[in-house]
Parts: structure tokens; C-alpha cells; sequence
């Protein structure tokens, strides 16, 4: 009989054959201190078996540790000291992930949805659906001052409603007249929908609804922060990066695809480990091909945006006019079946301005011809954003000065508009601040966004950017 007084009364003592079996398993198991390896099979075991019933005790009991883990481990990989590594790490199992901020919930409980905020100020845009618009932007709270709000439109821009309020995230870098491309951990400041339902919330974190807002789940994700997502026909790719503080990332940088209907399935596909620390990343998605670009931090030369091939991230190299210098400020159009993508080369300073190399690609990037070398000048600001709609129309702006510099801007020039495919801009109709605009992008037929992050208003064209209009979710 066994000694121990916890089983005293268990079935086995009754003569139970069933129970006398289960006992004497349990007799035979031998306790053993924890590893990390131990940990690791845990893991493993619970991701094999999640569909099958037999094993949801297992999975219970390996969540626990799961959750610890997630707590404390990062996801790193060395870092090259030179040039691009544009290796996948040789594992092949999931890769440890990063768990966002450890104040801000899993989930947030479903919201109702309740007027515009009169203080609203507009930070990001995401066109969902036809009719159907996003907006992810700052509002005055009572507990923290400023918190991110989302507003939704059914009505292509014409009514809103507020719709869901992200209490408790980051905001320390989120506002003021310079924000950091990258933000801390626990930051939302970006919004992007793949239907009129799903769709992700990042900016350092990254939280994923499938009810319009109402609601929102924090995803994992490689890394420690979400530095962009972009989607295109149900493709959800985001890019990510290690070693981040204060608004740099040291990196290595991963890309990564998710499903969407999932809300913690994200899927490691190829990294990177930039040469030097980057201030800025973006992930481009069009006709099942994913790009990235990345920004380096400081007076370092940025490298050129990257093409993923298989696992590979594969450097673009641009023609003789590029003169050697990356290829950035990568678009693609998007009214068209095929696949052209737009780029900028060759940035000249001169005073407060800077003139670009405007470089085309009709092959998915591999080759690139050049469209014009002098016909693109902008106040030099923060940043450079280009848009196309088509093979023939194409919208540059610039905007989001840095900190510590100085410019003579006026608002004048800061948005110019091509009808020849960028041989030729002329300045577009459009009043802009000094400090240009944050953000442009087309979703396709003749209509552009923008906006200059200073207000709430969204600026829209519907007639290739030659005329703008003004959308104001607070009115």
C-alpha cells in the first residue's frame, strides 16, 4: 500500500483497477530540476499538440511556463559588425518571441462605440474597405494626459464614430512636433486594416481586432519592437527589430507573416542585421512580393531597400544614375495588375532643399531604369514619402522635420505631383505647414491621403493629387 497520505483516499485503496493503474504511473515518474532545455521541450510539446483533445491538460500545464518565458526571453541573434547579413538563422522551429510592454493587457475588453473626441489629433490612416476608413490618433485623457484613440468611417470619410480608446499605452515619445519613427515597447500609434474587421495596432506593441475596434488582442512577434505592417489582399507581413532604445534599434531586424484570423500565430520568414543602428523601418507589400527599407540612424549611410527572396533579403541595386547610393522611399502603384514600383536615388542637398533620382522597375525589382535625375526637388525635410497610382501618376512629399535642425520652409512645395510616370512635378494644390506632411499613400484608383500629424485633419484627392480636399473627423 502507498504511504503517501495525499492518496489515502484516493479510488486505488478501494481496489479501483483503473485507478490502481493511473497510481502506479504516477509512482514511477521521478522528479527532476528544470532546464532551460526542459523549458524548450515544454514549449515544443504544447505547439505540436494543440489540436488534439486528448492533450489539453498539457497544454494548460505548459502555458504557465510559456507565459514566464515570454516574460524574460528576447529573440536575438548576432550581430554583424559589417555589411548586411541576409541569412535566415538555421533554426526552423518558431522563433522566441517578443510579448510587448508586461503592463498592457492580453486583450481589452469590448468598447461601444462613442462620439469624436474634439481634441483629436490625426496620427496614422488605413483605407479598409470601399467606404470604409480607419483612424488611429491622440486624445485628452483624464488618467494619462494623452491616450490613442481609433475612429472608424462607413461612409468613405464623411462620418465617424470613436471607437476604441487604448488606455495605459506609452505615449512618452509619441507626441510633440518630433516623433521617432521607432517608439517604445508600449506604444500604438499606427493603424493598419486588411477587411472592414481585422486589422493591427502598433507602434512598439502589437494588438490585433477582428471586430472593428471594439475590441483588440496583443499579438507576439519577433523582437522587441513592431516597427511597420503592411498588408495587401490578405498578405499581412510585419517588420520588427532587436536592441531598440530611444528610438534606435541595433538590431537584428526580422520580417515575419500572420494570419488573419489568427490572433497569436505570427511566423518568422527571413532576418537582418543592419551594418549600423537604424532610426526607421518600413515593409512594403504588393503582388506577393515583400521589401523592406530601412533608415540608418545618425550621419550613417542608410542601406537600400531590400527584396525578400525565399529566406533571403536581398539588397536592390539601382542603375548607374543611382551613382552607387540605395534605393528608398520605395512604392509601388496600385491601380494596376502588374507590379511597378517606384523609387528615389541620389539625394542632393543644396541649401533647404534636396533634389532625388527618380528610378523605375516594371521586374519586381530586380532591374531598374531611370526615370528622371533632377526633376524632383524638396525642402529638406525628415522625411521623403512617394506614392503612385498608376504608371503615370506619382505624388512626392516630404515632411516630419528632425530634431535639432533647422529649416526655411514655408509649407510651399512640400507635396508636388507627376502625370508623366516622374519625369516632370509641379507643386500640388494643397496648403500644407512648414514642417510638410507625416504620411502619404494611394489605395488605388485616382485618390491620395495624407496628413501632417499637427491636427486632426486628413488630407484627400480624388484626382491624382492635383487638388486636395480636407476630411475633419471632429466636425
Amino acid at each position: 500500500m502507498n504511504s503517501d497520505p495525499r492518496r489515502a483516499s484516493e479510488p486505488v485503496n478501494d481496489d479501483d483497477p483503473v485507478a490502481r493503474f493511473f497510481a502506479q504511473q504516477r509512482d514511477s515518474v521521478e522528479s527532476q530540476p528544470a532546464t532551460d532545455l526542459d523549458w524548450q521541450r515544454i514549449l515544443r510539446s504544447a505547439r505540436t499538440t494543440t489540436r488534439r483533445r486528448s492533450h489539453v491538460t498539457i497544454i494548460a500545464s505548459a502555458a504557465v511556463a510559456i507565459v514566464a518565458l515570454f516574460a524574460i526571453w528576447s529573440w536575438q541573434q548576432p550581430t554583424k559588425q559589417t555589411g548586411v547579413d541576409t541569412t535566415v538563422p538555421a533554426a526552423t522551429g518558431q522563433p522566441r518571441l517578443g510579448s510587448g510592454p508586461a503592463t498592457a493587457p492580453n486583450s481589452t475588453a469590448t468598447q461601444q462605440p462613442f462620439a469624436v473626441p474634439k481634441s483629436f489629433t490625426t496620427w496614422s490612416v488605413s483605407y479598409a474597405a470601399q467606404n470604409t476608413l480607419y483612424a488611429l490618433g491622440a486624445q485628452t485623457c483624464s488618467s494619462d494626459g494623452t491616450c490613442p484613440v481609433l475612429l472608424r468611417s462607413g461612409t468613405d470619410g464623411q462620418t465617424w464614430s470613436a471607437v476604441h480608446t487604448f488606455e495605459g499605452t506609452d505615449v512618452s515619445s509619441a507626441t510633440g512636433q518630433t516623433v521617432p519613427s521607432i517608439q517604445p515597447s508600449g506604444a500604438a500609434t499606427q493603424v493598419r486594416f486588411a477587411t472592414a474587421t481585422t486589422g493591427y495596432v502598433f507602434g512598439g506593441g502589437l494588438w490585433v481586432t477582428h471586430d472593428g475596434g471594439a475590441s483588440f488582442t496583443q499579438m507576439q512577434h519577433p523582437g522587441d519592437i513592431v516597427l511597420d505592417v503592411e498588408i495587401w489582399q490578405g498578405q499581412i507581413m510585419v517588420l520588427s527589430a532587436s536592441g531598440c532604445t530611444q528610438g534606435v534599434c541595433s538590431g537584428p531586424v526580422y520580417v515575419s507573416k500572420i494570419s488573419a484570423q489568427s490572433n497569436n500565430d505570427t511566423d518568422m520568414v527571413a532576418t537582418t542585421s543592419p551594418s549600423s543602428a537604424i532610426s526607421a523601418g518600413r515593409i512594403v507589400v504588393q503582388n506577393n512580393q515583400t521589401y523592406v527599407e530601412l533608415t540608418s540612424s545618425g550621419s550613417a549611410a542608410s542601406p537600400s531597400a531590400m527584396r525578400l527572396v525565399g529566406g533571403n533579403l536581398v539588397p536592390l541595386t539601382g542603375p548607374s544614375s543611382c551613382a552607387s547610393t540605395p534605393i528608398q522611399a520605395l512604392t509601388p502603384a496600385t491601380n494596376i495588375s502588374a507590379l511597378v514600383l517606384y523609387g528615389l536615388c541620389d539625394e542632393r542637398v543644396s541649401g533647404a532643399d534636396a533634389t532625388y533620382t527618380v528610378v523605375r522597375s516594371t521586374d519586381d525589382g530586380q532591374t531598374w531604369t531611370t526615370v528622371s535625375t533632377s526633376a524632383l526637388t524638396l525642402p529638406n525635410l525628415g522625411q521623403v514619402w512617394l506614392a503612385a497610382a498608376d504608371e503615370k501618376h506619382v505624388v512626392a512629399a516630404t515632411g516630419g522635420q528632425p530634431a535639432g535642425s533647422a529649416s526655411t520652409a514655408t509649407g510651399s512645395g512640400n507635396v508636388l505631383v507627376s502625370g508623366d510616370g516622374g519625369g516632370s512635378f509641379a507643386p500640388a494644390a494643397v496648403a500644407t505647414p512648414a514642417t510638410g506632411v507625416n504620411w502619404l499613400a494611394s489605395p488605388g484608383s485616382r485618390i491620395f491621403y495624407a496628413f501632417t500629424r499637427t491636427n486632426s485633419q486628413i488630407l484627400v484627392s480624388d484626382d491624382y493629387g492635383q487638388t486636395w480636399g480636407v476630411i475633419d473627423p471632429t466636425r
